[in-house]
């Protein structure tokens, strides 16, 4: 059995180096580790989980480690000869690429045609072909981290900008203390929640928080014309979150009911109600509408099950895939809410579950359910097709094998 642990310590030992801005050193360990890594990985390609997932991280970090060593030109050649081996042996197995940028580090270097012009802020955009596949963009992620290792801050500024890396280059400008700019930047070219949310934190940090509060907010009005994107949700949490700590309650609320709105998670509703306090009397109905407004929401019954709205509970729920889990325990709950008032529905509710536990086949543990269904059947219109399917249930989960 492989030690992963071991593994992944060895080549925890490089990062250090790497830091240091000493490839040498690094190369020193994570070519050996490579080197006994593709072989073994080959051994258990078939049915390996996760061994794999170490050879983009090793190809990245030998890639940041070439572009900051003076190789002589016989080292770059053998370590070229030997990537280029190892790459064969996991393209056979699937792995395309995966040790790709590390080649490319060795085979273009700093030497690649225009990147001189771009470092010194002469060129417009990056790669000149304009075409910027996903191998392209790590050779330029590890560039830009050897640029910021090696203190080559304009550098890194130019290439970042005509790469479109501009959280990269907003990062930067932050860490130079230039915090207007990169704010400035920020408003001009980013189009993505994850961006933002990024430069936020890292304002936070140095205690920008203003700033991190009203990039966040700007943030949360950015459109696209995909859906709303899991970042965003997150952002929206991040600003109801750190403008509460900041006694920014307008904002707090403002961002609460952005994050529902986005996400419509009971989770969502019921931290925007804890926040608004007194308040919620107001916050709620704006919720609840763009609950009712929504195609999708996976939490709509549970909400409207918690505020006591049975009737747009039992309203919410969709026949056809209410079996999907019939024994959830939101149904559940809301057959026991509806019992009274919607009896008709229970019924319903309680043949298709024990349908359902008929077709599961023979099982002690659906005698479980069978009482749970039980207490459904309680004495309403159809009490006797529910109890017989009861009955018939209990006999087909506890009678001999």
């Amino acid at each position: 059995m492989i030690d992963e642990e071991a593994f992944e310590a060895l080549i925890d030992k490089a990062k250090p180096f790497l830091e240091a801005g000493d490839g040498r050193n690094a190369l020193n360990i994570l070519v050996p580790v490579t080197e006994t890594l593709v072989p073994v990985w080959r051994e258990q390609a078939d049915w390996d989980e996760t061994l794999h997932a170490f050879f983009p991280s090793l190809g990245q970090m030998i890639a940041e480690a070439v572009l900051m060593s003076d190789l002589l030109p016989d080292e770059r050649d053998d370590l070229m000869v030997r990537l280029d081996v190892w790459q064969g042996m996991l393209n056979d197995h699937g792995l395309d690429q995966y040790l790709q940028v590390a080649i490319d580090a060795l085979d273009q270097g700093w030497d690649e045609i225009g990147l001189k012009d771009v470092l010194a802020g002469q060129g417009r955009s990056w790669p000149l072909s304009g075409d910027g596949d996903w191998m392209a963009a790590r050779l330029t992620e590890a560039r830009l981290r050897v640029l910021e290792i090696t203190g080559r801050t304009e550098a890194f500024l130019n290439l970042a900008s005509t790469a479109g890396r501009h959280g990269d280059r907003a990062i930067m400008l932050v860490r130079l203390g230039r915090i207007a700019d990169a704010q400035n930047h920020a408003r001009q070219r980013f189009r993505s929640a994850e961006d933002v949310l990024q430069l936020a934190r890292l304002l936070q940090q140095v205690a920008q928080i203003d700033g991190a509060l009203d990039i966040a907010e700007w943030g949360l009005m950015l459109r696209r014309d995909d859906e709303v994107s899991h970042g965003t949700v997150t952002l929206a949490r991040w600003l109801r979150d750190t403008a509460g700590l900041s006694g920014r309650r307008s904002l707090a609320l403002a961002a609460a009911r952005a994050a529902f709105e986005r996400s419509l998670s009971l989770e969502d509703f019921r931290a925007a109600a804890a926040l608004a306090g007194p308040e919620w009397a107001t916050l709620r109905p704006h919720l609840l509408a763009s609950l009712a407004a929504a195609t999708y929401a996976r939490d709509r019954t549970g909400i409207y099950l918690g505020e006591g709205m049975v009737e747009e509970a039992v309203r919410s729920v969709d026949q056809t895939s209410m079996l999907a889990d019939p024994s959830d325990a939101v149904l559940m709950r809301l057959a026991d809410a509806a019992h009274a008032s919607h009896s008709d529905w229970v019924m319903d509710f309680a043949g298709r579950v024990a349908d359902s536990i008929m077709e599961s086949g023979p099982c002690p543990l659906l005698g479980l359910r069978a009482t749970r269904l039980r207490s459904l059947s309680g004495p309403n219109k159809g009490e006797g097709r529910a109890r017989g399917r009861v009955r018939q249930e209990e006999c087909y989960c506890w009678s001999p094998v």
